[in-house]
């Protein structure tokens, strides 16, 4: 049988040793490599196509959901499981869930490791918040019905959807500038009467906006 591959990526070196050690111990695991920065994680998801990619939602440097969307376009077949220190933000949960992140765990948890590599290894979800898991599919059902029906899409401009496009495809407020031929100050008043219109914080909002209402399709 295939062993699963496994990469880790977490700025803390005690923390990836200590997760490959878990890891070594079950035969079906091989960790194919490591990464302490979000470049070298998008780098090494591209050349090393893992099936499981252990990614902290607190790189430095990089916000953990726009980093799972750089890597899940370099490598769309791996999963990813975001380990975090924040659970408790639900917006972040909520992101991660549309960003089509597999599982989400806490930094201080123990077994849930092993039992949230289990399950996405055989193809499920898996989210554990306060230390207990519960269905990951459930409590993405449960949004998908609450955001539809608070949707806004009819309040977005025709411009406003063609930028909410581009951002929920990866591109970042320089590139759409120059692929709209508009000025950057413009793409990002845009984006921020965007936000405001869907009640929004983040950019991962925009792109869980967008997904729930068909403004872009999953692939």
């Amino acid at each position: 049988m295939d062993k699963v591959r496994v990469l880790i990526v977490d700025s803390h070196n005690l923390f990836r040793a200590g997760i490959k050690l878990m890891l070594l111990r079950v035969p079906k695991y091989e960790v194919v490599g490591e990464s302490d920065n979000g470049i070298q994680a998008i780098i090494q998801a591209g050349k090393l196509e893992p099936d499981i990619i252990l990614l902290n939602a607190e790189i430095p440097q990089y916000d953990g959901i726009d980093l799972a969307m750089k890597i899940i376009q370099e490598s769309p077949t791996a999963k990813i499981l975001l380990i975090s220190e924040h659970i408790n933000k639900m917006e972040l949960v909520t992101s991660a869930i549309y960003t089509g992140i597999y599982g989400f765990i806490t930094k201080n948890a123990s077994i849930d490791e092993l039992l949230a590599f289990d399950n996405i290894s055989n193809g499920k979800k898996y989210l554990s918040v306060d230390n207990s898991s519960f269905s990951f599919q459930d409590y993405t059902d449960n949004n998908v019905k609450r955001l539809l029906h608070d949707s806004r899409k009819s309040l977005l401009t025709n411009r406003e959807i063609e930028i909410t496009k581009l951002i929920s495809s990866g591109y970042k407020n320089s590139e759409i500038s120059k692929k709209l031929f508009i000025s950057k100050r413009t793409v990002e008043v845009h984006k921020a009467n965007i936000l405001k219109k869907i009640n929004g914080n983040v950019t991962a909002d925009i792109v869980r906006y967008a997904i729930v209402n068909n403004i872009i399709q999953l692939q």
